[in-house]
């Protein structure tokens, strides 16, 4: 678009214990609230943070007992993006509905008290990639080492 870095939406970054969806728009790592290389997350399983309704994020989505999306049963994914670049994400599973990922759930959590939702900006530059093409990329990242230091440090192995 502008000679910057590529927007990049990663839909589904996932194991059995952790869910996470992250937009990034643009270079950079600081914790800034932007959607920079950190990017705009949310992630369910590597944290004990709680909802604004108050259910602990780590028991809706993993293997443990009591997990309202089970990892151990088929679920679906479910992401939609409107005209104006904000994407939002479900997971469905029977009865079970958790409306993941929206431009008021996501933010760059690096830092003391980032500042949330996905910036007007963020935004904009997703609708104008949408308007460029897109292009599909589906890949399993290897290694359980990396996947140990990148995305959940608690992951104790394969699964």
């Amino acid at each position: 678009m502008d000679g910057g870095v590529c927007t990049e939406l990663d839909i589904m970054e996932a194991n059995t214990k952790a869910f996470q969806t992250t937009v990034h728009t643009h270079h950079g790592r600081q914790p800034d609230g932007s959607c920079n290389q950190n990017g705009c997350v949310v992630n369910y399983g590597n944290n004990s943070g709680s909802r604004a309704s108050g259910a602990n994020m780590a028991n809706l989505y993993g293997s443990a007992a009591g997990a309202m999306i089970d990892t151990k049963l088929p679920f679906a994914v479910t992401t939609t993006f409107d005209a104006s670049g904000i994407m939002s994400t479900k997971i469905v599973q029977g009865p079970h509905t958790i409306s993941f990922f929206d431009s008021a759930s996501a933010s760059n959590p690096q830092g003391a008290n980032p500042p949330l939702g996905i910036p007007t900006g963020a935004m904009r530059r997703t609708a104008q990639a949408h308007s460029l093409g897109l292009v599909l990329v589906i890949s399993q990242w290897g290694g359980f080492d990396t996947l140990d230091r990148w995305f959940n440090g608690v992951y104790s192995g394969p699964e």
